[in-house]
């Protein structure tokens, strides 16, 4: 009986060492899979990352092709109105002259002394 109650010791000594060993190799096999899929991830993100860069480089291209198309456009509208718009800005200029200067000269009709502003004038001279 005593052999059979060793026998049994051992046999669960093994079986605690075997429940052990396989926990321990269950343990390392979820470490390696957890270190597989950070790398993986890292990988991913590093992907999409330089996917985005990409994609807002040629975003930046496209649109500084644009910026320079409107201004090949622009410009030439510009020169055009400006060309029209000189010669009013000069004509306007002519015509109002005459005007803001006759209307000075009525101003300063306006600011001639009085009787009494004259007199005390007068005076103080």
């Amino acid at each position: 009986m005593q052999q059979l109650t060793e026998t049994m010791k051992q046999r669960v000594r093994d079986g605690a060492s075997l429940a052990v060993g396989v926990g321990v190799l269950g343990y390392q096999a979820a470490r390696t899979r957890a270190e597989e899929a950070q790398v993986m991830v890292r990988e991913s993100v590093k992907d999409v990352r330089t996917t985005a860069e990409e994609g807002a480089r040629k975003a930046w291209e496209q649109i500084e092709e644009l910026g320079a198309e409107v201004r090949e456009r622009v410009e030439p509208v510009i020169a055009r109105v400006s060309d029209r718009v000189e010669p009013l800005i000069g004509d306007l200029a002519e015509r109002v002259e005459p005007l803001v200067d006759r209307i000075q000269a009525r101003a300063k009709a306006f600011r001639r002394p009085s009787v009494a502003t004259a007199a005390k004038e007068t005076v103080s001279a």
